[in-house]
């Protein structure tokens, strides 16, 4: 039963091999044209680009620049998504903070979280309500970031309240009135501002 269950074995790795085989000599075939040598390539006359080189180029350019939007946007849209996702459980509103009962894991939908450490996570939206007071209670570290992912400030053990706690006045872009004392006072670059701390169990 061993012999043939060995002789079972050989087969199907023999099979899977020639498969594989076949496999990677049709992906040779179908990848002919590498883009990179073809655009090393592209045609001057003269030091002038062809007209088919121009496009090519133009083509090549818009690619890329498609590439940066993408990359660049990242910051916003996972800020947006986190903001909708939280919204469509929690309810919406800058009042709305919600607590992690536990510590986060890797099937967690959040961007890049720590898993030593209690979360909570809130938005502001300071087009709807305009100035925004947050109270923050001593032994925190976290942070208030605009929607690109900027940060306004730090809050609690490195932020200018040193974890004694304290009243951060959140701004919005076009404010222009008054700036009352008694407050850490910042001015956001968006409207919309992520609320992001975490605690630590004693």
């Amino acid at each position: 039963m061993k012999k043939n269950s060995n002789f079972l074995l050989i087969g199907l790795l023999s099979i899977s091999i020639l498969l594989t085989s076949g496999c990677n000599d049709q992906q040779k075939e179908v990848n002919t044209v590498d883009p990179w040598d073809e655009l090393i390539n592209t045609e001057f006359v003269e030091n002038y680009p062809t007209a088919e080189s121009a496009d090519r180029l133009y083509d090549e350019v818009l690619f890329q620049r498609a590439c940066q939007v993408v990359i660049w946007s990242l910051p916003a849209t996972a800020l947006w998504a986190m903001k909708k996702g939280s919204e469509a459980e929690f309810g919406v509103g800058s009042n709305v903070f919600p607590i992690w009962k536990d510590r986060l894991s890797a099937e967690t939908i959040v961007s890049t979280p720590n898993s030593d450490v209690v979360y909570g996570m809130g938005y502001l939206d300071l087009k709807l309500d305009g100035p925004t007071v947050i109270e923050v209670p001593p032994k925190l570290q976290g942070i208030l970031d605009d929607f690109w992912h900027r940060p306004l400030t730090d809050v609690g053990f490195v932020g200018p309240d040193k974890g004694e706690g304290g009243k951060y006045l959140i701004l919005p872009p076009d404010f222009e009135g008054e700036v009352p004392e008694g407050y850490f006072t910042f001015t956001s670059r968006t409207y919309n501002v992520f609320v992001f701390w975490r605690a630590f169990r004693d």
